[in-house]
């Protein structure tokens, strides 16, 4: 599968070039942002596209992460309408040069904040029962663990086998409203 943008995708042409000065991607395209922080903003990128360019998944939304300081994509976060029992709805990374910043932190915080905006639907994050890292950020956003999942060897997420089981958190939609 590939995405609309490769994530290597450069937005820093929006700024100037020259003498000519170009609208930042958030002015231009608002109704790409689903929220933002001070430090960081959600941009759709589109739809999850095959090697010839056909629509392979129109339920997922996949957004770049963001710097507001200069618009460079620092990582992805994609939500699908569809629960999946071992995976979950909610993908997220962050490109190894821009790792131990919290981005993923934030952009889970902002996806939770801005969910009820494109679903209804709960979000379902699932991690390698050793990944620190990722169950640190699910939790510090307000995820609770739900299960432990067992992963079938034929699932990408289990590594050839090497992952046999994955914990799986839930955020609930509140539909905009903190409790």
């Amino acid at each position: 599968m590939v995405n609309t943008t490769p994530a290597n995708m450069d937005y820093s042409f929006y700024f100037k070039e020259g003498d000519k000065v170009f609208e930042s991607v958030r002015e231009n395209h608002p109704d790409k942002v689903l929220g933002e922080s001070d430090e960081i903003f959600l941009y759709e990128e589109g739809s999850i596209l095959d090697g010839d360019g056909n629509i392979v998944d129109d339920l997922s939304k996949h957004y770049a992460i963001m710097l507001i300081e200069n618009e460079k994509k620092v990582g992805e976060i994609i939500f699908t309408t569809y629960i999946n029992s071992v995976c979950g709805n909610v993908s997220y990374r962050v490109f190894p040069e821009y790792q131990g910043n919290k981005y993923a932190l934030k952009a889970l915080k902002l996806l939770k904040e801005n969910i009820y905006k494109i679903s209804k639907d709960d979000l379902y994050i699932a991690t390698h029962r050793d990944n620190k890292a990722s169950i640190k950020t699910a939790t510090m956003a307000g995820a609770l663990f739900l299960e432990k999942v067992r992963i079938p060897k034929s699932y990408n997420f289990s590594e050839n086998g090497k992952y046999k089981y994955a914990n799986m958190y839930i955020i609930r939609n509140k539909g905009g409203k903190e409790i």
